[in-house]
């Protein structure tokens, strides 16, 4: 609790009792984590998204296998990808007409999945170099969640 202006996403690695989150702070927006128990001394800043221009990280997921935390930005239109250290930061895409108001992501084997609210779709590219862009699903209305449901995801 406490040193959090607008908290947005979560995502939890139990493996490791990891919790990550994203903040639209105004001031810092960041991604921080901290173990599961919430104990103060495990809080870290893992990423303030305002180096490349972001401002509002409205997704976050995990990649449990490679170790890496993937989110989305709705300001700067951009999908980017760490460590959970925090280290090796990587922009996947960025400005893609397909990628104009990103409210949700997740990844599955070697795509990165995102809802997009302007085009009210559910998009995939290739999560290695962000190719390969292709609209899975049109939706009537603004898609808010994207979940990957597969064995390989229990943990």
């Amino acid at each position: 609790a406490g040193n959090m202006e607008s908290p947005r996403a979560i995502a939890l690695d139990p493996r490791d009792g990891i919790l990550f989150w994203t903040d639209w702070d105004s001031g810092a927006p960041r991604i921080e984590s901290c173990s599961m128990d919430g104990t103060l001394l495990t809080r870290s800043t893992i990423f303030h998204v305002s180096k490349y221009g972001g401002c509002w990280p409205n997704g976050l997921t995990l990649d449990y296998f490679a170790r890496r935390l993937y989110w989305i930005d709705a300001r700067s239109d951009s999908i980017h990808a760490r460590d959970y250290a925090g280290n090796h930061h990587q922009e996947k895409i960025r400005g893609h007409q397909f990628l104009s108001h990103p409210f949700a992501v997740s990844v599955f084997e070697s795509h990165i999945y995102w809802t997009d609210w302007r085009s009210n779709a559910v998009i995939r590219a290739n999560k290695w170099n962000g190719s390969n862009v292709v609209v899975i699903e049109r939706t009537l209305s603004q898609p808010y969640d994207i979940k990957i449901l597969h064995p390989s995801h229990r943990l």
